[in-house]
C-alpha cells in the first residue's frame, strides 16, 4: 500500500477518495466495465460474425461447446487488444472446462453424456 501511494500518488489519492465515499463504489465499477467488454462488444460481435454459435455469459465470462472455443478466444483476445492499447493495462485471459455432465442423476435423463464446454474468462 506505501509503495503504491509513492508510484503513484494520483492513482492512489482519487481511489482514496472514491473509496470514502463508498467502499464498494470501486468494485462495483471494475465489475461494470467487465460485463459492457463481455457483454457489449465481445459477446455482439460473436452474435454479429458468428450467429450460429452458441454463447451463454455468465458476468464476465463466455460459455460455449469445447469445438467453438478458439473462436471465441479468437475474438475475445482481439478486442482485449483494443482495450490494452487504449488503456495500456495488460489483461490476462483464462479458461476453465466443464466436461462431464452425468444423466438421469443431473437433469433426470437415461444414459450418460459429455457435454464439452468451455468457459472462457479475462481478469
Amino acid at each position: 500500500k506505501k509503495m503504491f501511494k509513492t508510484l503513484f500518488p494520483e492513482v492512489y489519492a482519487l481511489l482514496n477518495r472514491i473509496k470514502k465515499k463508498d467502499s464498494t463504489l470501486l468494485p462495483r465499477m471494475l465489475q461494470q466495465i467487465e460485463s459492457y467488454i463481455m457483454l457489449q462488444v465481445v459477446a455482439k460481435r460473436l452474435k454479429k460474425e458468428h450467429p450460429k454459435v452458441p454463447i451463454f455469459t455468465i458476468h464476465d465470462s463466455i460459455l460455449t461447446t469445447a469445438s467453438n472455443q478458439l473462436l471465441v478466444e479468437k475474438i475475445m483476445q482481439e478486442e482485449i487488444s483494443r482495450l490494452e492499447k487504449i488503456t495500456g493495462i495488460k489483461t490476462k485471459i483464462s479458461r476453465q472446462h466443464f466436461l462431464k455432465v452425468k444423466f438421469p442423476e443431473t437433469f433426470g435423463f437415461t444414459g450418460s453424456h459429455c457435454i464439452p464446454v468451455a468457459q472462457i474468462t479475462f481478469s
